[in-house]
């Protein structure tokens, strides 16, 4: 009788551990919402120079913004700014706004390895920055895998490899852009231990949304 008493004394107390632990990790699922301190407003200028090759790249567009508090669903446009991009050769380009906080010009001239300087003058603020266009990596290939997570659960996995300019100091920006993104997902990555040999860059997705057969 006493071991029947001690048997079941046991298994009363791991019925409550296990309840516990139930209770603890369905705690977890619950939305904290965090008192984020709201830092001073700024002005947000999204401005590159996109030359998709077989294209003329003479449409270019310029976004201006303001910073927000975190949990904000929007993001407040700028109107009214003016906005022009001059290359080193002294043409000047025009950037007219078409929808509050976005300026278009269509009459852009792009030319490999020349300097440009962007000019903005929005709320009282000027801004100014120069850069050269240069050409991007040629991608080799694209080819798609299926990754398994830590828990086995599989996803489909976009791999692009190109290879790096051995004789150049490089930096990559990758901009992924598909439809069940709400905003694009940006990479920046540098050939610090790539230099000279070739660079492969993984896209995937948690929710397991990249499908076969999308050219997204």
């Amino acid at each position: 009788m006493q071991r029947i008493r001690k048997y079941n004394f046991k298994s009363k107390a791991l019925f409550f551990l296990s309840l516990l632990s139930v209770m603890f990790f369905s705690s977890c699922e619950d939305v904290v919402k965090l008192d984020l301190e709201t830092g001073e407003t700024r002005l947000v200028v999204d401005a590159e120079i996109i030359w998709q090759k077989g294209t003329t790249g003479n449409v270019q567009v310029i976004k201006i913004s303001k910073t927000a508090p975190y949990y904000n669903n929007t993001t407040p446009k700028v109107s009214g700014a003016q906005v022009k991009v001059q290359n080193s050769n002294g043409d000047v380009f025009t950037f007219n706004e078409t929808e509050p906080g976005s300026y278009v010009c269509n009459n852009f001239v792009p030319v490999l390895n020349m300097d440009y300087t962007l000019s903005v003058t929005a709320e009282g603020q000027s801004f100014k920055a120069t850069e050269k266009l240069t050409s991007v990596t040629p991608i080799d290939r694209v080819e798609q895998e299926i990754h398994k997570d830590g828990q086995g659960k599989e996803s489909i996995e976009v791999v692009y490899y190109f290879k790096d300019p051995v004789d150049q100091v490089n930096y990559y920006l990758t901009d992924y852009k598909v439809d069940f993104l709400i905003y694009p997902e940006y990479l920046l990555t540098d050939d610090e231990f790539y230099n000279g040999n070739e660079i492969n860059n993984r896209f995937t997705n948690a929710d397991d949304k990249i499908q076969p057969g999308k050219n997204d």
